[in-house]
This record gives C-alpha cells, sequence and structure tokens, in this order.
C-alpha cells in the first residue's frame, strides 16, 4: 500500500493532486485542518487530506485506469471529520513466517494511520477550521440549489426538487438580488399559498406578488404616534459615528409636537461632541422644549424623575464604535434597565450588509426595542436592510431620508423595502431584454 499525505486549498484541489499522483484508484483515509508555522492560529488554514493506493495484485501500480472515486460533491467531502475508507484485503498477503498473518498487520497499520491522521478535537485550530468548512459547506449547498435548469419544461422543478414551478421563479428573482435564503424559501412558500400557479411571462403579477408578500414578513413598530393611549415614552438612540443621532432626535421630537403632545423633553449623554449639544440646544429653543445635559451615570435617574410629567423623553447618545468595547461599557452604564428606556439602534441604510451586522452585535447587549435607518437617500440596494431585519428579528421603527427638520422622517413600511427590492429587478428584466 502506499500512503501519501496532500496539503491544499480547498478538497477539490487536493482531489485534483492525488488524483494526479495516486491515480483514480485512490482512496481518502482522512482529512483535517492544518496551521502552519511558530504561530499557527494566525496562519491561513489548509487542508491536509491522506490518501493511499493498493492495487489489485499487491503492488503499487502508479498508472491506474480505474474510475476515480471521489465524494459525491465538494460540500460533502469538506466536512470536518474523519473520512475512512477501509482498502480491500489482498487475499495473498498471508501468514508470513510470524505469527501476525498479513490480514492482521495490515489492519494494525489501517489502525495506525486512523490514529496518526484524526483531528485534535477540541484544539483552537481545529474549531476554527471547522466553522470555516461549514461555512464552506453552506455556500456550496446554497449555490447548488438555487441553480434551476431554465430549459425545463412547464411544471419542470429543474435543480429545486419538490418545488413547483412559480416557487422556482420566485426564488429565482430573489436569489438574483441576494435575498437570504432562508428568506426567499419563506417568501416562495408564501406566495404559492396566497397565488398558487400565477404565472405570466411578462413577470408584472409575479412581482407584484412577490413585492406584498415580502413586505408582509418585514416587521415593523412605530413606538410613538403609532402606540397612542399607552404609558409614557422614554426612547434613546444609539449607533456608531456619523449616523445622524441627533437630526434624527430633532426630527422625532418636532412630528411628535406638531401630532401629539407638546409635553417633551430632550436629554443627551453626548458629553464627547460639543457641536452635538450645541446643536440640540438649538432644535429645543426652537421647539420651546426643556434639555439636559447628562455627564454622570449617577445624573441619569434624577434627570428622568424631574421629568416625569412628560408625555415624551428623548435620549441622544455619542456615536461608539462597534468595536470600542471601553466606550460601549460606558454607555451602558447611562442606560441601564432601570431607567426603563426604549433603546433603538441607528444604522445608516448606506452601510455595508456585515458592517450592519457586526453593529447589530455589538450594540444588542442594551436590549434594543428597534432599528432605525438613516440616510436612506442614499441607498440604492435595499436588499441588505431585508436580510438585516430579517436575520435579527427587531423590528424597523423609523427611516430618515434627508437633514430636513421635520420633514425628512417617517414610519417605517415593509412595502419601500420590498418595493425597493422587487423594482430593481424588475429594472434588471428590462434591461436584458433590451
Amino acid at each position: 500500500m502506499q500512503v501519501r499525505v496532500f496539503e491544499a486549498e480547498d478538497m477539490q484541489s487536493a482531489l485534483s493532486r492525488i488524483k494526479q499522483e495516486l491515480g483514480s484508484k485512490a482512496i481518502i483515509i482522512s482529512t483535517r485542518t492544518v496551521r502552519k508555522g511558530k504561530t499557527g492560529v494566525f496562519q491561513k488554514p489548509k487542508l491536509e487530506v491522506t490518501a493511499a493506493l493498493e492495487s489489485e495484485n499487491g503492488t503499487e501500480s502508479p498508472e491506474p485506469k480505474a474510475q476515480f472515486s471521489a465524494p459525491a460533491s465538494q460540500a460533502e467531502a469538506s466536512k470536518p471529520q474523519t473520512i475512512y475508507s477501509r482498502p480491500q484485503l489482498n487475499p495473498s498477503a498471508e501468514k508470513q513466517g510470524g505469527k501476525t498473518s498479513g490480514s492482521g498487520q495490515r489492519l494494525e497499520k489501517e489502525r495506525n494511520l486512523e490514529q496518526d491522521h484524526k483531528p485534535h478535537e477540541g484544539t483552537l485550530e481545529s474549531i476554527q477550521g471547522e466553522i470555516a468548512e461549514l461555512r464552506q459547506m453552506v455556500k456550496g449547498l446554497r449555490a447548488t440549489e438555487v441553480r434551476v435548469d431554465r430549459s425545463s419544461p412547464v411544471g419542470g422543478t429543474g435543480d429545486l426538487q419538490g418545488k413547483t414551478q412559480v416557487e422556482d421563479e420566485v426564488l429565482k428573482i430573489l436569489m438574483s438580488r441576494e435575498i437570504e435564503w432562508e428568506a426567499a424559501c419563506k417568501i416562495a412558500a408564501r406566495f404559492k399559498e396566497r397565488f398558487g400557479q400565477l404565472h405570466s411571462s411578462e413577470g408584472s403579477p409575479l412581482l407584484e406578488g412577490i413585492n406584498s408578500v415580502m413586505a408582509e414578513l418585514i416587521k415593523v413598530r412605530d413606538p410613538l404616534w403609532g402606540e397612542q393611549g399607552s404609558r409614557k415614552k422614554r426612547m434613546a438612540l444609539l449607533g456608531p459615528t456619523g449616523v445622524g443621532k441627533t437630526t434624527t432626535v430633532a426630527k422625532l421630537a418636532a412630528n411628535y409636537l406638531s401630532r401629539i403632545s407638546p409635553r417633551i423633553a430632550l436629554i443627551t449623554v453626548d458629553n464627547y461632541r460639543i457641536a452635538a449639544v450645541e446643536q440640540l440646544k438649538i432644535y429645543a429653543q426652537i421647539m420651546d422644549l426643556s434639555l439636559e445635559v447628562v455627564t454622570d451615570p449617577k445624573q441619569i435617574h434624577s434627570t428622568l424623575a424631574r421629568h416625569e410629567d412628560k408625555d415624551l423623553i428623548l435620549v441622544d447618545t455619542a456615536g461608539r464604535s462597534p468595536k470600542d468595547e471601553a466606550s460601549l461599557q460606558e454607555l451602558s452604564s447611562f442606560l441601564t434597565p432601570e431607567t426603563d428606556v426604549e433603546n433603538h439602534l441607528l444604522l445608516a441604510a448606506s452601510t455595508r450588509e456585515q458592517d450592519m451586522q457586526r453593529s447589530i452585535q455589538s450594540f444588542q447587549r442594551f436590549g434594543l426595542s428597534g432599528l432605525v435607518f438613516t440616510k436612506m437617500d442614499e441607498c440604492e440596494d435595499y436588499r441588505a436592510l431585508f436580510n438585516i431585519q430579517f436575520r435579527n428579528e427587531f423590528p424597523l421603527s423609523y427611516f430618515t431620508t434627508g437633514q430636513k427638520v421635520p420633514e425628512d422622517l417617517m414610519a417605517a413600511k415593509g412595502s419601500c423595502i420590498a418595493e425597493g427590492i422587487i423594482n430593481q429587478t424588475r429594472e434588471s428584466s428590462h434591461e436584458s431584454q433590451d
């Protein structure tokens, strides 16, 4: 038996090398993720594959011609576990002068090989490698599932087994816009329940149906003028730097003042930017509202108590980087659960999806009650907004669309995001036809 260890970036590269060097009769014995170097944890992981070759007559054959037995898919082959296929025992290799037969020796070798190449469970590099491989496997599975055969006859399912034609069409549209796979499947299933096999060569009824179903899946909640008759409201705006918290505080105050009640108090705990405090003071003077500047966490409770008679208290905070743990801890000392303040996270709509997700993960320690998407007028692609809401399930509170106070503010609507996504899809389809 010939045993070789191969290192490669991924399973596909490893299989190519094995086939090239050992031939198509090679057998995968084990796989594991490894890192080399003195600081292995910080090195890029590689896939180590152990393969063996044994010819039918018990001798090594450099040019085997049989078909190569590879795993069914790259995703399946890259599972972070030992894949051990026992080689066929050579019936001619019997007892050779010793007490242990050839079969026994071979079994012993196999056990040794399995032990030598077994991944070290529980180590940091093993865990990180498994996570990376699982992520790649999921991406591969999703990519495989969404490749629908456009030439399949009407009523066919293409590569999406168990899906009807209309579900296939819905999934193709949503995946082309990079909508979350789970969300896309949910939309397709609900579309089928509501509209059945509705289909048009022009696509308008299909797109309009997707629009309505997607809008319903987007959770929205208006905590101010959408919940009249409830208890007095206390609302704090949090978020990274530059997302427009101070301006949004002014917009909310102006709208509440004109529509519901003048009994409003503004509080700022932004001790870093003098300009922000001055800006809020100007807004407070214009609207004839009281403004409190809190510099010490111990003052927050007494400040809130002084304005207990107000129908609305809005708290402005300093922008905090999601990576600045010290600043986030400091902010949490102001907004403790005892303050009974609803915390809403502001995110700029034009921010990359992964950066928005990072902000949510950092700020969710505050017990978020909703999300506010600002700078909607600067965003051309709403798919990230849909994915973020669906993935985290925090309701959307408000949208802001510019710097004007109080005009550029609106209660969040799922239809706005859905129409932005579907209209882009419609425009793309028209462009492809042209």
